[in-house]
């Protein structure tokens, strides 16, 4: 079975992967998470099968932390555009 950061994949067009020639017949075969998306967004896989990390169940409320804005440090902000100039 597909660990928790692979996915398994099948395929609906024709394609290498690796040495292998892939199509819409071959069986479904497990694939990196980040590859399998990759396949996916090109149109050669669909995701057949993810498999979830088992992690504890969070609470429903979420965080006090989510819930405070930013703190306005009177800084200027980086990586971020200002207004449209014109």
């Amino acid at each position: 079975m597909a660990r928790a950061d692979e996915v398994m994949v099948q395929p609906v067009t024709t394609y290498m992967e690796g040495a292998e020639h892939k199509n819409e017949r071959s069986d479904p075969y497990p694939v990196p998470r980040w590859h399998g998306e990759e396949l996916k967004a090109n149109g050669f896989a669909r995701i057949v099968e993810e498999k979830q990390a088992a992690e504890p169940t969070a609470p429903a409320e979420p965080a006090k932390d989510a819930q405070e804005p930013p703190a306005d440090t009177g800084e200027r902000q980086r990586g971020r555009r200002g207004p449209a100039r014109g």
